[in-house]
């Protein structure tokens, strides 16, 4: 198992750029007057969840980058467009720089319980993959084509 995910650490990293590429551009598409959008009142608006995914990658990048207490900036959910960006591009780059300095042997270093550093960046793109599939639904109901 371990031998599997060592190799797929450098498919990750082809995987992360697909996926935050996608996301990035599917919450820029989205007017700034829509990002109070909430498709039921039991869902969260756009902006929370694009705020959602940003404090997920946080807390998953930041142990894959080997930190304790990993956690996002202490601030409220934004419901503006520029601080919606802004938090998810952070996130983003705390991941991107998390997946850079993983190797071989990093990737097999635990963080807690019977976790490895690699496997929290997994859990990453498998939390940002769906949410971005969340996402584009709502831009859908909304009329606008999601990126491609």
């Amino acid at each position: 198992m371990w031998r599997k995910l060592i190799r797929e650490v450098g498919m990750r990293e082809r995987e992360f750029v697909q996926v935050s590429t996608k996301i990035v551009a599917a919450v820029e598409a989205r007017p700034p007057d829509h990002y109070a959008f909430r498709a039921t009142p039991e869902l969260r608006t756009f902006a929370e969840e694009v705020y959602h995914i940003s404090d997920v990658d946080f807390r998953l990048c930041g142990l894959a980058a080997g930190r304790q207490r990993p956690e996002g900036p202490e601030t409220s959910p934004p419901d503006q467009k520029a601080g919606v960006v802004d938090r998810l591009r952070k996130s983003l780059d705390l991941c991107r720089s998390a997946l850079a300095g993983l190797d071989d042997q990093s990737a097999l270093e635990p963080t807690f319980g019977p976790y490895v550093r690699g496997r929290h960046v997994t859990a990453m793109l498998g939390h940002t993959w769906h949410e971005f599939g969340k996402l584009t639904v709502v831009l859908r109901l909304n009329g606008i084509a999601p990126p491609s």
